[in-house]
Parts: C-alpha cells; sequence; structure tokens
C-alpha cells in the first residue's frame, strides 16, 4: 500500500470517521433521487438543473466513498469488502423505497464503483492521469448504461431506428430554438441542421472531455481529503497530471489538421482529427497552465512573447486561450528537455527498481 498512516493508536478513530463517510455517501446517492420525486410531484415551486445536481451528488458520494475505503483498507482489507456490500446494500434499499426507477437506481449507485478505482489506485500509487482516466472510463459506462436503458423503456428496443429517432427529436428541438436567431446571423434552417450534424458527429469528444473533467475533480477532491485524515505518501503530496509523449504527437497531429483545410481531404479524416483534439486538450490545458506559471516565474523576453500573445487572445477571441495552452502544454510535454534549459530544472529519471 502505498499510503501510511502515522499512528496505529488513531485506527479506531479513523474508522469512526470512515463510517460517517459512508453515511454521508449513502445520503448524498440518494439526494438525487428523492429530489427528483418532489420535483415530479410538483412539490416545489423552484426550478433546478437536474443533471448538475446529479453530477454534484456524484462527485461529492464518490469522493466521500473513496476516503472511507482508504481508511478502512488501512491494514484491514475484508472490513473494506464488508463495508462496501453494506453500502450497496443500503444505497439500493434506500433508492428503492425512495421508488427509484432502474434508471436512477443505476445512478445513484454509480458512486460506489467510481469510489472504489479511486482508492485503490490512490492506495496503490497509480499516476493521476491513470487515476483520472480509470475513473472517467466507470462513469462512461454508467452514463452509456443509463442512456441504453432510457431508450429501451420509451422504445422497447435498442436499434439504430430509435436511436435515429431521438437524434431527430433533438435535431427538431435545436433548429426550432436557434431558427429565431437565424435572421439576425443570415443562416438558414439548412444551416442550422447542418451545425446540428457536426455536432452530433464530435459528441463522442465532448462526452469524453466530460467524464474526464468530473473525473479529473472528483480525483483532485479525493486526494484532497485522504491527505487530510493524516496519510502519508511521497507520491500523493506531489501528484502532477503526466501525459505521454505518443499523446502530445498525436495532439498536435491533429491540431494541425483541424486547423488547416486540405483539398482532397476526406471529411470523415478532418471529424476524427476533431475528436481526437477535444479528448486531449483538457490534459494538455492543465499542463500548459503549469508551463505558462513557469513563464511567470522567470520571467524571459520569451515569456513575455508569449504573455503579449496570450493577452490580445483575450480580446481577440477568448476561446483561444484555451488553444494556447493545450498547444504549450503538449509541447511541454513532449520536449521536457527545452523546460529544463530554460528553468535550469532537473528532469527525474524513473527508478528502474520501482
Amino acid at each position: 500500500m502505498n499510503i501510511t498512516f502515522p499512528d496505529n493508536a488513531g485506527i479506531g478513530k479513523r474508522r469512526i470517521r470512515a463510517f460517517l463517510f459512508l453515511i454521508a455517501a449513502c445520503a448524498l446517492s440518494v439526494l438525487y433521487v428523492f429530489t427528483e420525486n418532489i420535483y415530479a410531484a410538483k412539490l416545489t415551486v423552484y426550478t433546478y438543473n437536474p443533471i448538475t445536481l446529479y453530477i454534484l451528488t456524484f462527485a461529492a458520494a464518490s469522493a466521500l466513498f473513496a476516503c472511507a475505503l482508504t481508511l478502512i483498507a488501512y491494514k484491514s482489507k475484508k472490513l473494506s469488502v464488508i463495508a462496501t456490500l453494506a453500502v450497496c446494500a443500503v444505497a439500493s434499499a434506500s433508492a428503492l423505497a425512495l421508488g427509484a426507477d432502474p434508471i436512477q437506481l443505476l445512478l445513484a449507485l454509480a458512486f460506489i464503483p467510481s469510489g472504489i478505482v479511486l482508492s485503490a489506485c490512490i492506495s496503490n500509487g497509480f499516476e493521476k492521469a491513470h487515476t483520472v482516466v480509470g475513473n472517467a472510463v466507470i462513469m462512461a459506462c454508467v452514463f452509456i448504461s443509463a442512456i441504453a436503458l432510457y431508450v429501451y423503456s420509451t422504445f422497447g428496443e435498442i436499434t439504430r431506428r430509435s436511436i435515429a429517432y431521438i437524434v431527430s427529436v433533438f435535431r427538431e428541438a435545436f433548429v426550432s430554438f436557434y431558427s429565431q436567431y437565424s435572421a439576425q446571423a443570415g443562416l438558414s434552417g439548412i444551416d442550422i441542421s447542418a451545425t446540428f450534424d457536426m455536432l452530433v458527429i464530435i459528441l463522442p469528444a465532448f462526452f469524453c472531455v466530460f467524464v474526464s473533467v468530473v473525473s479529473y475533480i472528483v480525483t483532485t477532491v479525493s486526494r484532497a481529503m485522504i491527505l487530510g485524515q493524516g496519510a502519508h505518501s511521497e507520491k500523493l503530496e506531489r501528484w502532477p497530471l503526466k501525459m505521454s509523449r505518443l499523446a502530445s504527437v498525436i495532439f498536435i497531429i491533429a491540431l494541425i489538421f483541424s486547423m488547416l483545410t486540405f483539398s482532397g481531404t476526406d471529411r470523415s479524416v478532418i471529424l476524427t482529427m476533431y475528436n481526437v483534439m477535444i479528448i486531449l486538450m483538457p490534459g494538455f490545458f492543465l499542463i500548459g497552465i503549469r508551463t505558462s506559471l513557469l513563464h511567470f516565474r522567470r520571467p524571459s523576453l520569451f515569456s513575455i512573447i508569449i504573455g503579449l500573445f496570450v493577452l490580445v487572445s483575450c480580446f481577440s477571441n477568448p476561446i483561444l486561450i484555451v488553444f494556447i495552452l493545450a498547444s504549450m502544454g503538449a509541447l511541454d510535454n513532449l520536449f521536457p528537455m527545452v523546460r529544463a534549459i530554460l528553468y535550469g530544472e532537473t528532469i527525474k529519471k524513473p527508478d528502474p527498481k520501482s
């Protein structure tokens, strides 16, 4: 186990805190179902965003459950298994008692596999990127299963025809909503429908970005909570986000293809590059923020030019900042020796024994 606790005498207190965390996680997991039933019965006079509420409760419950499992599993693996089964039973019973349907039950229990993955990765010293990706895969499986259950409950089958019908309904809503702005922008209904089709094609990339961002937030909160319980871990105390050099090469190629228009290039190739670029962008954006902070920490002519370029981009097109920082992060990740030369840092070689 990569995490240690300083005192053996405090095991009882840590387990009591872990028990309270488990209760809180179960309560948060069924809060979404409880609020949905109240809102469906029209017992409230306010409106809310159910997706935002679920993401907040899921993130908090996952972080609490991951922290509780880490505390319980320290010197007691069997107790962590018992705690997991108990939480699963309590959360399931509570959700069903509130009248949860299969989709709500699945979403309510999603924090359990997420917390297990987070606790296992953090406890065993996994890299931050691997932990975020592992948790994102769990979240993606849960959300895709929920969508599949919704399609099946609506049409009684999951076929291309039923999915195409749902897409057509969303297209009509999209076109009708933006048709009021089409005259001002000089767009026709056909242009708006074509825009929706392009959004549908790159929807997988945005879905991957969504689950990755939520996974990164949950992972960061879980790490902070575990360290807050007195855990000691040399790797966890400084847990930077690292990506492979191959990912940097792929991102740079995808960025070039998406920004340039090649005559005769297949449209599917360009859209594939868009998807790849969007999927990898959040990770390199965070690395780019770290790189920009290094520029400001040791000002030079190069850093001043970069700073002015970013400042001008703020006024011309704020979205361009994301591309600039992501590109800086990809280049920094691809050529770490350049950062070492600019800022006098030492690149630590991996220990072959570890």
